[in-house]
């Protein structure tokens, strides 16, 4: 909390920007930490609206910030944003960017926004690792968590609230 407020106060940059794969504020854990970030920093919130939220109109709190919807394509359970004006704002910003994991569609977009923009500022806040087995779904999440293993190491920061997590992260590098 001490340090969002001297994120705030001392940034003379404008919005701290985030992506997500739900719409918040929602029910979820990660929804809501989306939600009270967005509404403490006043920052916008970029969201794959996976299960077509925005729709309700009705949200369980009150949003106070601006909330993006990237039209995108379910493909299984995986959310593919479409080339879109939303969508282009959201690379072409220089603005930070906080990215919510687990998800692998906000990895590929954070993946390819380091590609195009490598000198802006990326921040991970990865909530959980995903469960893992030998079956084909089980080895296709092991080899995301991989690969997100790996950008996290380029990324600016990486934030979790959970010990466990944490030492696991450090431990992996």
């Amino acid at each position: 909390s001490e340090r969002l407020k001297n994120i705030r106060m001392n940034d003379s940059r404008k919005d701290i920007v985030q992506l997500t794969r739900e719409w918040p504020p929602g029910y979820g854990g990660i929804e809501r930490v989306v939600h009270e970030l967005a509404s403490y920093l006043e920052a916008p919130v970029f969201s794959l609206d996976a299960k077509g939220m925005y729709k309700a109109k009705i949200d369980p709190l009150t949003s106070t910030y601006k909330r993006i919807r990237l039209p995108r394509v379910i493909i299984g359970r995986i959310a593919v944003p479409v080339p879109s004006r939303p969508f282009m704002a959201l690379l072409q910003r220089n603005n930070p960017l906080l990215v919510h994991l687990p998800c692998p569609s906000v990895l590929s977009i954070a993946i390819f926004i380091r590609i195009i923009n490598p000198k802006r500022e990326i921040s991970v806040h990865w909530h959980a690792f995903l469960e893992t087995d030998n079956s084909p779904t089980g080895l296709l999440t092991a080899l995301y968590e991989k690969i997100a293993i790996t950008f996290s190491k380029l990324a600016t920061r990486v934030i979790t609230t959970s010990p466990t997590l944490k030492d696991e992260l450090i431990r992996l590098g």
